[in-house]
């Protein structure tokens, strides 16, 4: 007998289960005296109590200082999403990300309500180590943050990809906290990006047994943006906090956040450690293809001496089994173009939760329709169901082999959305209050409009 051909039109929605739709990009912020301080040591009690009651432990402040760089919908949206409790509490941070449709998240530091890193206020996505007088602190402070996420997660564990904080300037500390980490329940690592000030390198032979300790637990190392370079010499005084230095840092950050998916690949790690995965969020605008070729011509250039291949295969390969970018607030074209390059399976949504410029609106309003939703379905409506279903969730199961797909499933189908909602593109001016936010989720020009 033949075998009967499928002529449905791919962008069918005949399967009615909902939408598993995962965020790779979420973000808390603990308050230190109310929830931090709990977990402190006795020891350094005196020191977190000081740096607690330091101008940098002062949220209102730290809120502020960038202030006159954002637009007034920016602020407004900020004013708006500051009001929900999920910065530090779990059970509101469910119930937002109930309400938003969203089924699991992976969870860094640095929410939007000003709370600094304990004992580190230069850290929040791993960026740069302290100085040497400050190191021992600086551990605490990871310390600390761990075991508190550690309790966060737990409220609902298979919905969370918690980062772990790590003392990188120490790579034997580092590699306990790792361990103490995966027993209980974090699933992937805070991963700074190569080349930040006092780090161990991925290139150095120290972190040859880090590497194999996270591709053995299964902790995805996970870059964000956030994670930026050390600030370009010669800056005038007072640019650090202006509008052009801001500008800049949002081109520059791109292109250092690739340098994780760069060095790993080229410098061979991946090769030595097959079963290490990286993911880079909050990366907008980023071409797959271009990053592959730019290392393949490298590799294959016949400048460099013949038989003198540091890989045994191109870059690119590596990319291709090993990477995920964590898209955030992922716009249309850029969507199109990782299905035009056949690299849908490597990018994951993600909400920014609760950032404004995300596709999180807070509300207290029951009529008023989530923004997660309307910004998913501004983005992927009529694109092949298939396809939706691996950018919008479940390439995340790939990149972070701890997380229960037939759990997240689960949720799904309590909280999720449909394709059938997915597939028609939103009247936005059914919606007015979007323009009020400062999202970038509805973006139809380029990274950052």
């Amino acid at each position: 007998m033949a075998q009967a051909v499928d002529t449905r039109d791919p962008r069918s929605t005949k399967d009615e289960r909902a939408v598993m739709v995962f965020s790779s990009d979420n973000h808390v912020g603990p308050r230190l005296k109310e929830d931090l301080r709990q977990y402190c040591p006795a020891q350094y009690l005196t020191a977190f109590d000081d740096f607690a009651d330091s101008p940098f432990g002062d949220a209102e402040r730290n809120r502020v200082i960038n202030e006159p760089a954002y637009s007034d919908a920016y602020i407004h949206g900020r004013a708006r999403n500051l009001e929900t409790a999920g910065h530090y509490d779990p059970a509101t941070f469910v119930r937002d990300m109930d309400h938003e449709g969203i089924s699991g998240a992976v969870i860094f530091h640095q929410s939007l309500n000003g709370q600094p890193f304990p004992l580190d206020v230069s850290n929040s996505f791993g960026q740069g180590a302290p100085s040497a007088e400050d190191r021992e602190l600086a551990g605490v402070g990871r310390a600390i943050y761990n075991r508190w996420l550690a309790d966060f997660c737990s409220v609902a564990p298979e919905r969370f990809v918690g980062l772990a904080q790590l003392p990188f300037w120490d790579i034997d500390a580092a590699i306990e906290e790792l361990e103490w980490c995966a027993d209980h329940g974090l699933n992937g690592v805070n991963f700074p990006a190569p080349g930040s000030s006092g780090m161990v390198q991925p290139h150095d032979d120290e972190m040859e047994t880090f590497f194999a300790a996270a591709a053995a637990l299964g902790m995805t190392l996970t870059t964000h943006i956030g994670a930026g370079p050390p600030p370009p010499q010669g800056l005038r005084p007072g640019l650090e906090q202006g509008l052009t230095n801001m500008s800049f840092g949002l081109v520059d950050s791109l292109a250092w956040g690739l340098r994780t998916a760069y060095m790993l690949c080229m410098f061979g790690v991946f090769e030595t450690h097959p079963d290490l995965k990286l993911v880079i969020t909050e990366i907008p605008g980023v071409s797959w293809s271009a990053m592959a070729k730019n290392m393949d011509s490298v590799h294959y250039t016949p400048v460099r001496a013949q038989g003198q291949e540091v890989l045994p295969r191109p870059p690119s390969e590596y990319l291709a089994s090993n990477v995920w970018l964590g898209s955030s607030f992922q716009s249309r074209q850029e969507a199109l173009d990782a299905i035009d390059c056949g690299a849908a399976d490597r990018f994951i949504w993600g909400s920014d939760y609760p950032h404004p410029e995300g596709t999180f609106s807070y509300s207290d309003d029951p009529d008023r329709a989530p923004m997660t939703p309307l910004a998913l379905a501004f983005t992927y409506h009529d694109l092949p169901a298939d396809v939706v279903r691996k950018m919008v969730g479940e390439n995340a199961l790939g990149a972070y082999p701890r997380l229960d797909g037939a759990a997240l499933d689960e949720v799904a189908q309590r909280v999720g959305m449909t394709m059938d909602e997915l597939a028609t593109e939103p009247d936005l001016s059914q919606h007015p209050y979007i323009n009020d936010t400062g999202t970038l989720g509805f973006r139809t020009f380029g990274a950052w409009s």
